[in-house]
């Protein structure tokens, strides 16, 4: 691939932050969930981003997640206390 090509291809950040979707499960714990299919390459820039500019940085997850009810953490094992 040439240089001039290289140059105008551009990862589509503006594209990844709209469909990037912020988690807090507890108190003080973040999580970033990426669409899937975003390059791993592309999640690691954007976690070391996070660290740099976050006292916390959060958990960053790529691809799909789905929540599961008590029922279906029940029949996997997780169980409350």
């Amino acid at each position: 691939m040439s240089q001039e090509k290289q140059a105008t291809e551009r990862f589509p950040y503006r594209e990844l932050i709209q469909r990037m979707t912020d988690i807090s499960p507890t108190g003080g714990c973040r999580a970033v969930l990426l669409p899937a299919g975003t390059p791993i390459d592309e999640c690691q820039k954007l976690a070391d981003a996070l660290k740099q500019v976050m006292p916390i940085p959060p958990l960053v997850i790529c691809g799909d997640l789905q929540p599961l009810d008590e029922a279906a953490m029940n029949a996997a094992g997780w169980y409350r206390k």
